[in-house]
Parts: C-alpha cells; structure tokens; sequence
C-alpha cells in the first residue's frame, strides 16, 4: 500500500512538472517583453501583434494573459473592433489573473463599453512602490496615475497597465537652479496635464503639456492647481490667493467669489458647481463642507452639525459628494445627495474604518482613487534600568484611541498624565487632537483644537501642569496654549517660521537665523514679552538644523540639542552632527559625529539633563539601534529597549527617571487603492 502512494505521488509530480515549467518559463517572459518592446520602443504595432498572439497561446497563463491586454491595447490604437472582442475573452477566461482581468475592465471602460462584474463595492490595490506620491491623481480612463519623481522632481505618469514609469518633464538636475513639479491634473479626454512648475526664477508657473511629453507651455503664473472644468478649455487654480478659472490656450483669468478652501476643491462633472472645504476659524481640523455656483450665486454648507468632514468628490454623475467624517465614532466613507447645489436627505455610510488615506481623484467612471498611508504609531510606556541600559517593564500602549495616528508624548510635570497629539485618519499627516492621559486611571481628555499640527514634534507643559503650548504651522507658524482645565486654547504668538523649541513658560523661543536658501547659520533666542534676540550659535558655512525628535531642550533649560546636517563645498549633505549649544551663551559641544549614510536620530533628553537618547543606524544595519549620549562626552551607551514596532520616536522621561513614554510605529509601503462600483443612493428613488 505504501509503495502504491510513492508510485501516485511520483506519478503527480511527473505530470504537474511541464504545467509548473510552463508557468514559470523565463523564455515567455522574454517574449512578451520583446513584443512590448516592438509595441512601444520601435512602434510597430503590427510586428507586436503577431508576437502578442501566438504568445496569448502560451500555456504559461500569466503571460498569456498579458499577451492578450497588450494585443487588445494595440487593436485599440489601430481603431479596431477587435479590441473589444480580445478584452472581454481576457475577462471571460482568466479569472485567475486578477490584476490583469481589472486592467482588461478598465479598458472595456474607456471603450464605453461596461465589462461583466460584480455589483459589489469593490476595492483593490492599483499601485504600490517607491514612486508613488500623495498629488497623483488618476487619468480619465483610469489607466495612468501622474505622480512627481522623487530623484528629478519631474512630473511623470505611471501606466497601471504595464506597470511602466515616464517622465513628462527632464528637469536639468545638474543646473545650480532648482525646478520641480508640485501638483497635477487631467483634462477630460485625458490627454493634457495642467501641472504647477517652481520655475528657474524662483517662481510658480501653471503649464500644460501633452501625454507624449510635447506641447510645453505656460499658461500663467501661479501655484495651486486644483482641475479641469468639463468643457476641456478651462482650469480651476488659485492666482494670489484668488479663486479663478482660467482659459488655456488664451490665459484670460476669471475670478470666482469662494472663500479660503481648505484642501483641493472639486468641480461637478456638468462644470456647474465647485465643492470645497472651509472654517469659520483658519485652521484645517473644525471644517465644514459647501457647494457654491460657479457662475456665481448662493452658497450652500452641506453639513451645520459638530463633526470632522473631509471632501472626497462628486460621484460619476454629479447626483451626490462623498466625504469621509466621525460622525459613527470613527471615521469612515460617507456620501450625501445633492439636487441643485443644496444637500438633500441624509448622509449614507459606505464604508466604515476607512483607515489612514488620501483622496486622490475620480475615473470618468466613477472609480475613485486613495492614497494609503503606511505609516502608523501608538503612544507607550515602559520602565527602564538607564545605568545598565536594560528594560525592567515591556511596552504597554496608553492611548485607548487614535490608533495607529499618535505623536509626541510627553510627561507631565507632577508624572501623573501624558500628554500626546493624535491625527484623524483622513488627515494625515496633519495632527488636530491633543489628548491627555492618565497613567494611574482609565481617564481620558480630548481637545479637538481646530488647528493643524504639521510638522510638529513635540509639546510642552508649564512647570504648573496647567497649561499646554504646541506649534500649528498649517498655515503661519504661531505658538499655542491649551488651559487643561478650561479647553480654551489661545494663540501665544505669530512666528515666521516653526521654532526648534521655546521654554515651558512659553516665553522664549528658540529660532534658526542667516537661511541661505540650502540651510542656516544661526540658531537665536527670541524673548517674545521684549522681542529682543539673543545669538546662541554660529556657523561659518550653511547647516540643515533639526531639532530633537521629542524636546530640544533639557529639562533644566541649560541646553539646547540639535542634529546638524553639514554640507560640503557643493552643498551636499555630507556628516551629521548632535550639537549642544548652552543656552546661557559659550562654546558648543560636538557630542557625535557620523559621516553619511551613518545617520541618527536625537530622540529626548534624560530627566537629569546630563544625557540624551538616540537611535542610530550604521550602513550595514537595517534596523535603528538605541543608545545613550552623555552631555560630558565619551563613549555611547547601548540600550537594550525592545519596541512593538519597528521605529522609536520622541522619547520624554519621568520626573524620576525610570520610565520612559515613547511613540513607536510601523513603517509599511504606502499605496494607491481603488474604489469601484459605487451603489446607488438609497434615498435614490424616495
């Protein structure tokens, strides 16, 4: 009996052996490469077709299929009917293929022709890798995505089909000025970009070129770029703060009445209304959502209840606007009817945890495109042994919500509460919540402060414990002041330029001075009762300063550190440099140097103020290691502290040195995800 089951299972693996090879056989995928090549290095579509077809006959079935795609795509340039016919055999036989089945559907789509599927709301992943960006928006057809190189800083399109990248732009990156592409947009037949340009001058241009990279021209100056009307002659863009609509081929500037949008408006698919995003206050977190007329007239808020909204888009026939809100208790996908400009009825839930995402646009079809954040991180605590550099207590999480959108813990001063920020998913990376937690009670507060912490890494209490002051640099960088005990939140002072920190009493901030355009010389105190400054540090040549990624300043308010990022004489990042510059004035001490790609990361300083926390990373290592800087010099101390997640960030310790609260996160590739077959509204027919 056993050696009958050997003869059966060595008869199986003699007959599976050709199926395994033909899948997995190199000279197909040879094949269909030199197809493509013929299709679109040489041009010739004919050539192309033969190889496609007796390559569509392949028993390796990915390739095949493949084959088939591209032999539809190549009908398709001809004009020909058998497009249609190859796409939907690609659909019908080849269910197996999943990601090339959606690209045959996509083209039936572009073809007006609505392939078999299913009526389910549907989401898949179109797109992932280093490329992609959060400003790329998909073509009309749902084919390309334009996203910004990050080597060139040019404007580029991905084609979802063959997974291929083109740059539209050749930005001449060994000229001394700089030039990039910002944000884009389609124009309706999908064959022009509308993009914003940082032009050689040292100006924003608005510029439109073809899909084959020909046909550059600027139409007007000008940064934000927001669509194109329906009409295809026509941009929305903003022009000195003013709302216009611009022609372009004449350039001729339309103002329109909108106020200060908050994010990227979007224009209905007839071209008659714009939906955008609005405060009362000028923050981005308290917003609301309207619908105004384009040729002007009454302007409509879709929503007047306290929750947090943020615009997604008009549906394919412009019948409703899909917008992401709390108003459940987390955030999800929601849309709203709209008959004449005006909202109608009650909002409908479509998906609830949405998660951490970005819109980016709609298909002609009504397929909406999101970017996925990758990045998550959670608030912590744990004990530790700092003169053996051991953990005593494991990582706890203490933010029972927010998860996953956490920044910046820090103790307060009595070591009773945690102060941390926490962002909405759909508003990263924007934080607008700073939440307070108790470590000896399940208590939490929640301030919804109505500003946006970008780029902000750390808080501040008073010695008091009865204020918090943090930075909102979403639109001029100002300092605010929480009362914990009231929720009022004021703002301190106008600032031209977020401070590298400022004093828990809020009085004093700390300023970088001498920018060069590439970097800066000084680092200044700034009295903000006297306005007067005092000059803390100097550098000779031009230096990129960043600040500790909890708290700059020691805990005494004797030191300030900084990661220093010095360039060579061609202005190339080459060393970095942990800097501690005393702030009662005196020689600054080089505590660390590491020559690039060594790197490290100031995290927090000792409750003692003698030492400070930092991980680094050594080119061969793939993984940020911990250690402990003495402000007195001397060899770095290893800390063995293990984390849930694999990044470690604004370490802040207890008043009695012993435990520590951090934020750690997981850093996983970002995506761009596909919404399809959005179902009819409910309120519809009633």
């Amino acid at each position: 009996m056993r050696k009958n089951m050997m003869m059966i299972l060595a008869l199986v693996v003699i007959l599976t052996l050709p199926l395994a090879f033909a899948q997995k056989d190199p000279r197909a995928e040879a094949q269909l490469q030199a197809a493509i090549n013929k299709e679109t290095v040489e041009g010739n579509l004919k050539g192309a077709i033969e190889q496609y077809k007796k390559l569509a006959k392949s028993p390796n079935r990915p390739v095949a299929a493949k084959a088939l795609l591209h032999l539809g795509e190549c009908y398709e340039k001809q004009g020909n009917t058998e497009a249609r016919k190859t796409f939907e055999k690609l659909i019908g036989e080849y269910k197996d293929q999943p990601e090339v089945v959606a690209q045959a559907s996509i083209r039936l789509n572009a073809l007006g022709v609505v392939p078999p599927k299913s009526t389910d709301l549907l989401f898949r992943k179109a797109w992932t890798g280093p490329e992609i960006d959060i400003v790329g928006p998909p073509s009309p057809d749902g084919r390309y995505i334009a996203y910004v190189d990050k080597d060139t800083f040019d404007l580029g399109i991905h084609d979802l089909t063959t997974g291929s990248n083109r740059r539209l732009t050749h930005r001449d990156v060994k000229a001394k000025e700089f030039e990039m592409a910002l944000e884009a947009a389609w124009s309706p037949d999908g064959m022009r970009l509308a993009y914003s340009w940082f032009n050689k001058e040292g100006n924003w241009d608005l510029r439109v070129i073809d899909l084959d990279g020909s046909n550059l021209r600027v139409v007007t100056s000008g940064r934000d770029l927001y669509g194109w009307f329906p009409d295809g002659k026509s941009i929305l863009a903003s022009v000195k703060s003013q709302f216009c609509r611009i022609a372009v081929d004449s350039g001729f500037v339309q103002n329109l009445s909108i106020s200060q949008p908050l994010g990227t408006p979007v224009i209905s698919p007839d071209g008659q209304f714009i939906a955008y995003m609005s405060s009362k206050q000028e923050n981005r977190a308290d917003r609301d959502i309207f619908v105004v007329p384009v040729d002007g007239g009454t302007t409509a808020p879709i929503f007047t209840e306290k929750s947090n909204e943020s615009l997604w888009g008009w549906d394919a026939a412009g019948r409703s606007i899909l917008f992401t809100s709390d108003r459940s208790g987390s955030f999800g996908l929601w849309r709203i009817a709209i008959v004449g400009g005006k909202p109608h009825g009650e909002p409908e839930l479509v998906k609830s945890d949405l998660g951490r995402v970005s819109p980016l646009g709609s298909t002609g079809k009504g397929s909406f495109f999101y970017y996925n954040w990758g990045n998550t991180s959670d608030v912590f605590i744990a004990e530790i042994d700092l003169k053996n550099g051991k953990m005593i207590t494991p990582p706890v999480r203490v933010n029972p919500s927010h998860i996953g959108f956490c920044t910046s813990s820090v103790w307060s001063p009595d070591g009773e509460f945690i102060a941390y920020l926490a962002a909405m998913p759909t508003d990263a990376p924007f934080a607008n919540s700073i939440n307070i937690v108790s470590v000896k009670n399940p208590m939490q507060k929640e301030f919804r402060t109505g500003f946006a912490f970008a780029g902000v890494s750390h808080l501040n209490w008073d010695p008091n414990g009865r204020f918090i002051s943090a930075i909102d640099a979403s639109v001029k960088p100002r300092l605010l002041r929480l009362n914990v005990g009231s929720g009022e939140i004021s703002i301190l002072a106008q600032l031209e330029s977020p401070p590298l920190d400022w004093t828990p009493d809020a009085k004093t901030v700390f300023m970088l001075g001498g920018s060069s355009g590439i970097g800066y010389t000084t680092i200044i105190a700034r009295n903000l009762e006297t306005g007067t400054e005092t000059q803390l540090y100097r550098s000779n040549e031009p230096v990129v300063f960043l600040g500790l990624g909890s708290r700059p300043l020691s805990p005494d308010g004797k030191w300030l550190a900084t990661e220093a990022t010095v360039l060579d004489k061609q202005k190339q990042p080459s060393s970095n440099v942990l800097l501690a510059i005393p702030t009662g004035g005196g020689a600054a001490r080089e505590l660390i140097t590491l020559k690039l790609p060594q790197s490290f990361s100031p995290l927090g300083w000792v409750a003692d103020s003698k030492s400070m926390v930092c991980s680094m990373r050594s080119e061969s290592q793939d993984n940020m290691q911990l250690w402990k800087i003495s402000l007195e010099g001397g060899a770095p101390q290893k800390l063995d502290l293990t984390s849930p997640r694999t990044r470690i960030g604004c370490v802040s310790f207890h008043p009695d040195g012993k435990r520590i609260t951090f934020t750690s996160g997981g850093t996983n590739p970002s995506e761009i995800w596909v919404m399809e077959n959005l179902p009819p509204l409910k309120s519809a027919g009633k």
